[in-house]
């Protein structure tokens, strides 16, 4: 196959970049939000507004392209490329200098040194040679090369070169960075933000040899296996020989729609426990950011199927070295864990934004429309009353103070976890480690519903986690407050599946309706409970 790419604002992101050149040239201020379109949107609306953004694009693209990334999963698709023998092209519209770049920097220099540092050239790294990069001085002149290359298909992140005269019919457009429900046309084979994507529609399903390519990549050195295992949610995960050393590559889910960086913070959790000289957490190897994937050492044992008490001892003994962590000097760099709740809004703020985005699926689930129109919705419009009458003092918006914080795994669990031959438990999926109410960590483990835990255990759990957070005068009527919200959260978690599956593809989501609707069972009944304390009393 020959592929041709476009090259800024399709292999190479900027986004950082504008943002830093715009500060540095007065267009913006510190707190300036916003990517490159919405920098570009406020600096053309100002008087000689397009010389200026002429002028950010000259420093972006030529002194300042260093600072320049790749887009996620770029790297991924042309070492995938490279395995499978593609002949792939760079062409780029791009003028040897900037337009109004007092300094002159060389655009077309600066764009290949950005390539060799980023390993584009070389059996080494992605494979291409620079007789493979063409820098052309009009749109015209880029379609013009395009047909002259006999592309296959095309990338571009703009729509005007496809509608060149000169570009080829024959050649398959692919529209990078638009969202497709933005964009009616049907000129195009695929309209897309994802490189992941783009790799699916041009390259299919992956060959192992693939594989091999990107694991090689990341470890950095040759392997001589790697075999698919079960993942983790949304991750993919091989188990990777080399030698005497197992290895496990994950594979985290694409950032173009979730752009949490799991990666990183599985890294950083894991080097922080090592030097906490905690030896049931999951040790990492290496990182290959540019891939999203990581390498960690092989833990050789089986899912926890059968819990045992001695299990939830473990679990609590987990969280005990975590709760002393938290005093070490390094762990103040340690970011909030995902969807940190630091307040009773903060939970109320994460349940109403979870229940709006089920609101565009209604149409496509009758039961769905009938449990959250005609159940859901009621029961919590009565909770928010109940909750102001069983706590009146409280203050929903007290955020709780960093000496109660805990560092918490968030995604907390035995379905994170590895029993080894001795019965010892590994943990792993730090991807949302950080900061965070020990009360969310001790919910979320009772209801999570990767995981059935007896009465007793659960028990077990709390009175453990209780003894551990002792110094903490209000943990009790906290988790008194928080948890029967918890319980509600996950009920709108579990009705996820929805939002990821096609029209009339509800066989998953369907069994997960009855489960939100068991938990909402579960916690009209503990609110029922409470609410006949509160009376008795």
């Amino acid at each position: 196959m020959r592929i041709g790419l476009d090259f800024d604002n399709t292999l190479v992101c900027y986004d950082e970049v504008f943002q830093f050149v715009a500060r540095e040239l007065g267009f913006i201020s510190d707190i300036w939000t916003g990517g490159k379109a919405e920098i570009r949107s406020e600096i053309q609306g100002r008087p000689n507004g397009e010389i200026d953004w002429q002028r950010l694009q000259g420093q972006a693209y030529g002194k300042w392209m260093h600072r320049a990334t790749l887009f996620p999963e770029v790297a991924n698709f042309l070492l995938r490329t490279k395995a499978r023998g593609d002949d792939v092209f760079i062409v780029s519209h791009k003028t040897k200098y900037g337009h109004h770049d007092l300094e002159q920097i060389p655009l077309r220099t600066e764009a290949l040194r950005w390539m060799d540092a980023h390993r584009f050239f070389g059996p080494e790294g992605f494979g291409l040679s620079e007789g493979e990069v063409f820098f052309e001085e009009t749109r015209n002149a880029k379609a013009r090369r395009s047909a002259k290359l006999d592309c296959d298909v095309f990338i571009d992140d703009l729509r005007e070169v496809f509608a060149e005269p000169d570009f080829p019919d024959q050649t398959k457009k692919i529209l990078f960075g638009v969202e497709p429900e933005s964009d009616n046309t049907n000129v195009f084979g695929l309209i897309t933000r994802s490189w992941r994507d783009i790799a699916k529609y041009v390259l299919d399903l992956e060959s192992e040899d693939e594989i091999r390519a990107q694991i090689e990549f990341a470890v950095g050195d040759p392997v001589d296996s790697c075999c698919a295992v079960e993942g983790r949610a949304n991750s993919r995960i091989f188990k990777v020989q080399q030698g005497a050393r197992s290895l496990a590559a994950k594979f985290y889910p694409d950032l173009a729609y979730d752009p949490r960086d799991r990666l990183g913070t599985e890294k950083r959790a894991c080097e922080f426990l090592r030097t906490e000289s905690c030896d049931s957490a999951l040790r990492v190897v290496s990182a290959a950011p540019e891939l999203n994937v990581g390498i960690y050492e092989w833990i050789e044992g089986a899912k926890v199927l059968d819990i045992r008490d001695n299990d939830i001892d473990q679990a609590l003994e987990f969280v005990k070295t975590l709760h002393c962590a938290r005093n070490s000097v390094s762990a103040v760099k340690l970011p909030f864990a995902s969807e940190a709740c630091l307040s009773e809004h903060d939970i109320w703020s994460q349940i109403d934004r979870k229940r709006l985005s089920l609101n565009k699926v209604l149409d496509n689930s009758s039961e769905l429309r009938v449990f959250l129109l005609e159940q859901f919705d009621p029961f919590m419009a009565e909770l928010r009353e109940i909750a102001r009458s069983l706590f009146p003092r409280r203050d929903r918006f007290a955020r709780l103070p960093a000496n109660y914080q805990t560092l918490s795994a968030s995604d907390f669990g035995f379905h994170n976890a590895i029993r080894t031959p001795n019965n010892s438990l590994k943990w792993i999926d730090l991807e949302y480690f950080g900061w965070d109410d020990p009360v969310k960590m001790i919910a979320d483990f009772i209801w999570h519903p990767g995981f059935q835990l007896s009465d007793s255990q659960s028990a077990r759990w709390k009175n453990g986690c209780m003894k551990i957070f002792s110094k903490d005068s209000d943990l009790i009527e906290r988790f008194e407050l928080h948890f029967p919200l918890y319980g509600v959260r996950w009920c709108l978690i579990l009705l996820n599946t929805f939002l990821q599956s096609e029209r009339g593809q509800h066989s998953t989501s369907q069994a997960r309706l009855e489960k939100a609707k068991s938990y909402l069972s579960l916690v009209q009944g503990i609110v029922s409970r409470a609410t006949g304390r509160a009376q008795e009393k």
